[in-house]
């Protein structure tokens, strides 16, 4: 009698969990069913007019205005080093260079502020190309600037230079 007792709990253990399984497996793929036949119905959500679409967007665009004021701002504080010394009289090569700078600079600021009027994501693209060719093409006469400075101070005593300098006068 005991054997026969402990036969029924496992029978039936095993056909509620056979029922269990088989209850899911065709909850399954009614569900896939379901999911398959709507999938052509499944609508995305739009995006409400006068707002960017947030799928066009390009987190390199989105920063660029940021990281280009951060680099103006860096490259001209660098400029300001040697533009703002009074104790040294400019050159006319140095005050050209000087007026080019400012010009350059606001010219790229008043680029930058611009950038963020255009919607279309091909003119922001092509405009931040622009401004970063514009950009390089500052930090040529800050560059140019800032050397005329640099070569006008003392020449450093422990360079090539002034060794040579020193032999050749021998």
């Amino acid at each position: 009698m005991q054997s026969e007792e402990k036969k029924s709990p496992k029978s039936g253990s095993r056909t509620l969990s056979i029922v269990t399984v088989v209850v899911v497996a065709i909850t399954v793929v009614a569900a896939v069913v379901i999911v398959a036949r709507n999938a052509d119905k499944i609508v995305k959500p739009q995006v409400p007019p006068g707002l960017p679409d947030p799928g066009l967007q390009d987190p390199d665009i989105v920063r660029f205005p940021k990281t280009m004021l951060r680099r103006l701002a860096k490259l001209d504080k660098r400029y300001q080093k040697y533009g703002n010394r009074e104790d040294l009289e400019l050159s006319s090569e140095q005050e050209s260079l000087r007026v080019v700078c400012d010009s350059a600079f606001d010219h790229v600021r008043a680029q930058v502020a611009v950038f963020d009027t255009l919607s279309d994501r091909a003119m922001r693209v092509q405009h931040a190309k622009d401004v970063t060719q514009m950009y390089k093409d500052l930090k040529r006469p800050v560059r140019a600037f800032a050397r005329t400075f640099v070569e006008a101070d003392q020449v450093d005593p422990d360079s090539l230079d002034l060794i040579l300098q020193q032999l050749l006068s021998q």
